[in-house]
């Protein structure tokens, strides 16, 4: 049994896997094609929720280190420090 897939991946979002799976997936069962596709689905919804993930981390970050670099440097943002 010979298979034929795209090898070139490096320049295009598809995985070495993913080519596979499009190559044999005519031969597969419908009820296993269609977990193929949810797993697909899946992994796409977790991909972004990484990113955003990732995203709000970044700026979580950004925002500590912009007030740690202030409180460093003695700037308050015009707030008075009154605590007893």
């Amino acid at each position: 049994m010979s298979f034929q897939y795209n090898t070139a991946t490096s320049f295009s979002e598809e995985t070495y896997l993913e080519s596979f799976v499009e190559a044999v997936s005519w031969t597969l069962p419908s009820d296993l094609q269609r977990s193929l596709q949810h797993l697909q689905m899946l992994d796409n919804e977790s991909t972004k929720l990484m990113k955003r993930w990732r995203d709000t981390q970044d700026s979580c970050l950004h925002g500590v280190e912009s007030a740690l670099v202030g409180a460093y440097r003695g700037e308050d943002g015009g707030k008075d420090d009154k605590s007893i």
